[in-house]
């Protein structure tokens, strides 16, 4: 009985549970999705931000128009800001209860009686007009958070507009000292009695010395100025109808410095290679200051005096040990003379002119080739102490750098079984020129390959290989200076070769690799011309 009765329970309680289960799950509700009709201000999605950047907008925009239209009538209001225990207190009273208490119940203020009392709060009881910054600052913070678009940063922004908010009320406040008894809404409550403090502890005079200090430290932090003195001039210098301080720079010309390789072998020890250096432009001694006085009274930048200034000598270390002068021999070179042609009948050439050619030649003859100088014939070029002199310009060698080259190029070459019997160096402002010259039977694309190998070895940021050199029978690496020298315009233009060129529109480009002066005429480039012209 027992049994039957713990088997009902447990079958009925199955069934209830397996008869049941279906209608019971079906009849559960599930929760809805509750529908939000306005959407949550978050910072998440961005809404909040757009409107806390346009909010700030119109406080910018209502501050303009407040402070400006209290410019002009802050006179007429000035009564009913002040009276009755301050003017924010009749900010909600009636007209009846203005009039008892004898104020003006009408402002003048174009944004009305909280306008008044605004532009009264900052201008007058504050910081005067340096009040406007207000305005700059909350535009800034609206603009960046409406729009995403950075004017300026907030942070120099803040930071600025503080240091100018009390830095502009102070001089007011030091103007209005020098006015007497008037209104001090110009510099407000800040800066008047700033400056009342300031005057009692060092003076009118130290207020206008710390006022210039200021002034002085804004233009050094924002723009940086340099503070130069005028150079004085000799008057042994001085000359006619010419500037003062120009100097001919001679153009110095970079000779190569050769390098011979005996080791054909590839030993590990370089040192023992014969360095070679031919004689150069280092070791001429220019006498002392030689002047030149071939000029005309109207002389100008294009015609300078010719000034040569003596130079530093770079004296590379030649010892007789280990370097040998090499001259090369050149072979007489024989011509032989053609065979003269024989020609029994020999028919004249005559050229014939066309009208136009000779209308043009009457022309030249009445009046004469046109010059285009003569319209303006009072120009004058402009001086050279306009622009910037950066030193002497004169290039720093280094034999120990040039050796050092040297040796990782060669090493570099005999680990790839490439013999070479000559090498070279031509020195520029920023990059040196080495030129080899391969052993015979070596393939150029095999060294022109070895690119990457060659700037590893070298340490240097990149290099170029010219696989042959134009013109050459040699092989140039380009090898960038450790210490690279600034080609500057001022430089270059005093440059004999710029100044006595006879090209009509002469630009100076720059200088090449071997350190000469790099001059083309404009006048010969029509397609360049068009192109500035058209944009």
């Amino acid at each position: 009985m027992s049994a039957r009765g713990n088997q009902f329970k447990s079958n009925s309680f199955k069934n209830e549970t397996s008869d049941k289960g279906s209608p019971r799950s079906s009849s559960i509700k599930t929760p809805k999705e509750r529908i939000d009709l306005m959407p949550r201000l978050d910072f998440h999605n961005g809404r909040a931000i757009k409107i806390i950047g346009l909010v700030f907008i119109v406080f910018a925009l209502y501050f303009l128009i407040a402070f400006t239209s209290y410019l002009f009538t802050w006179q007429e209001d000035y009564s009913y800001v002040v009276k009755a225990n301050g003017g924010w207190s009749n900010l909600f009273k009636s007209y009846e209860e203005l009039q008892q208490v004898n104020i003006p119940p009408v402002v003048q203020n174009w944004l009305g009686k909280f306008g008044a009392l605004l532009s009264h709060q900052f201008i007058y009881e504050w910081f005067g007009i340096a009040s406007f910054l207000f305005i700059f600052i909350f535009f800034v913070i609206g603009y960046r958070l409406l729009f995403k678009v950075k004017i300026v940063s907030i942070e120099k922004a803040l930071g600025y507009s503080l240091f100018f908010l009390l830095f502009v009320s102070l001089i007011f406040g030091f103007g209005h000292s020098f006015l007497g008894d008037s209104p001090h809404f110009m510099e407000g409550e800040f800066g008047y009695w700033s400056n009342r403090l300031l005057v009692a502890q060092i003076g009118r005079a130290g207020v206008g010395g710390l006022i210039a200090f200021l002034a002085l430290t804004i233009l050094i932090v924002a723009y940086n100025i340099d503070f130069k003195f005028p150079e004085r001039k000799r008057e042994e210098d001085i000359v006619p109808d010419v500037p003062d301080n120009i100097e001919l720079v001679s153009e110095f010309r970079s000779e190569p410095v050769e390098f011979t390789v005996n080791d054909k072998l590839g030993r590990a020890k370089r040192q023992e290679q014969n360095v070679v250096v031919t004689p150069s432009r280092f070791e001429e001694k220019i006498e002392d200051e030689v002047i030149i006085p071939s000029f005309t009274p109207a002389m100008n930048v294009m015609n300078p005096p010719i000034i040569l200034t003596p130079t530093s000598v770079v004296d590379l270390p030649v010892s007789k040990a280990e370097h040998e002068l090499i001259v090369e021999k050149h072979l007489p070179l024989t011509v032989e003379k053609p065979t003269e042609l024989s020609l029994e009948k020999s028919p004249e050439l005559t050229i014939e002119k066309t009208e136009e050619d000779k209308k043009s030649e009457e022309l030249v003859e009445q009046f004469g080739t046109y010059d285009p100088t003569l319209d303006l014939a009072s120009y004058k070029y402009p001086h050279l102490d306009l622009l910037e002199n950066y030193g002497s310009n004169k290039i720093s060698v280094d034999a120990d750098e040039l050796e050092a080259n040297k040796n990782k190029i060669v090493e570099t070459l005999n680990h790839y079984n490439i013999e070479i019997d000559k090498i070279k160096a031509t020195i520029g402002p920023t990059v040196t020129l080495y030129e080899i010259i391969p052993a015979p039977g070596v393939r150029i694309s095999k060294i022109k390959n070895l690119e990457d190998d060659i700037a590893l070895s070298l340490a240097a940021l990149g290099i170029r290989i010219i696989a042959p050199m134009p013109g050459k029978g040699t092989i140039g690496i380009e090898v960038p200076n450790l210490h690279p020298e600034m080609v500057s315009m001022r430089s270059i233009l005093a440059t004999e070769k710029f100044q006595t060129t006879t090209m009509d529109l002469p630009i100076a480009l720059g200088k090449t690799i071997s350190n000469e002066v790099y001059i083309a005429d404009l006048s010969k480039m029509p397609h360049l011309l068009v192109a500035g012209a058209t944009g």
